[in-house]
């Protein structure tokens, strides 16, 4: 979580796992809602699955064609909720 406040590149979209605990996606909250990033909360487990690595619940992504595409295509039924702007 102190990387993504902390992030020197521009993020283009944050995910966060429906299950990350509240102090933590509090702060992903507000850091998408104060810097206008769009949030998705996803299925718990989900991330950690999509990385292959335990216990992800936060990934923040610097690259806008890939957050683009994540946020035009949810096929496989991940994405519980989006927030933006």
């Amino acid at each position: 979580m102190d990387e993504l406040l902390a992030a020197k590149k521009r993020v283009y979209l944050i995910m966060r796992d429906a299950d990350m605990g509240g102090s933590s996606a509090r702060k992903a909250d507000r850091k998408a809602q104060s810097e206008n990033i769009p949030l998705l909360i996803c299925k718990s487990g989900e991330i950690a699955r999509a990385v292959h690595k335990e216990n992800v619940k936060l990934i923040a992504l610097t690259s806008n064609e890939l957050a683009d595409a994540i946020l035009r295509s949810d096929k496989s039924g991940i994405i519980t909720e989006v927030e933006s702007e």
